[in-house]
């Protein structure tokens, strides 16, 4: 597996709109992966498409165990839901390889554990997003980040639900204090990545750079997401699909 020096640029998908999805999905079908916002207003003020709407995309993205020779892209899915569980089976039902949840989700410790063991089942791999008021040194947020079976935490840095926030890098400086006790975990970067910021969170030590409206609103996304790729890229001989996948 490469390092984390050697990001993968994933478009993310965020919308309400099934036409929009549809563009964007076939805009991006030929990607290593795409990243999938889901919200039900509970956790972020938005709504995102429900997921059991997008069932037939099921059979065009690449299972969690098939290898990049598919040719078909892997789906990260990223559950902005007070209670994860009520879209648990229908994300499931998807194939993604990886799903976020939020540390701020109201689960009980317990819960989440039973949440991430019900993904790992099915070979999913697990992330955990922490917002820009999630304290990673907190003893709530230390306990789920250390679960061995979460294999990335997910830094966020813009405005949750939306495309087009200004990242706060300063959120960056989480990786440092996360590092102190799961040394082995992979970071995830979502909110505002662009061309003028992304060496800034490779750099850091991100692995997996989710990019929003900077690809959605350019001229042509294609184009933005080859040039996003030679920013990180460049020195390094290959790009891992994640930091810490099983």
């Amino acid at each position: 597996m490469a390092s984390a020096s050697t990001p993968l640029i994933i478009p993310t998908i965020t919308t309400e709109k099934r036409e929009v999805f549809d563009k964007q999905f076939a805009q991006y079908r030929e990607r290593p992966a795409i990243h999938l916002d889901y919200s039900d207003g509970t956790l972020a003020p938005s709504h995102t498409l429900n997921l059991r709407s997008l069932s037939d995309i099921a059979d065009k993205v690449r299972l969690p165990s098939e290898d990049m020779s598919s040719g078909k892209p892997a789906l990260h899915i990223h559950i902005m839901a007070s209670d994860p569980r009520s879209v648990l089976d229908d994300a499931i039902a998807l194939h993604p390889q990886m799903v976020f949840l939020h540390v701020e989700a109201d689960l009980t410790n317990d819960e989440f554990g039973s949440v991430i063991d019900e993904l790992t089942a099915t070979y999913c791999s697990v992330g955990i997003a922490l917002l820009q008021k999630a304290d990673p040194e907190d003893e709530r947020v230390k306990v789920i980040l250390s679960n061995p079976r979460v294999h990335e935490v997910l830094i966020f840095g813009g405005k949750l639900g939306y495309q087009g926030g200004v990242a706060d890098l300063s959120q960056l400086d989480k990786i440092a204090k996360i590092k102190v006790y799961r040394p082995d975990v992979g970071f995830a970067w979502d909110g505002g990545a662009n061309i003028e910021n992304v060496d800034k969170i490779r750099d850091a030590g991100v692995g997996l750079i989710n990019v929003g409206a900077a690809v959605a609103k350019a001229s042509d996304p294609l184009t933005e997401l080859s040039l996003l790729d030679e920013m990180v890229t460049e020195d390094s001989d290959e790009i891992p699909l994640c930091n810490n996948c099983d």
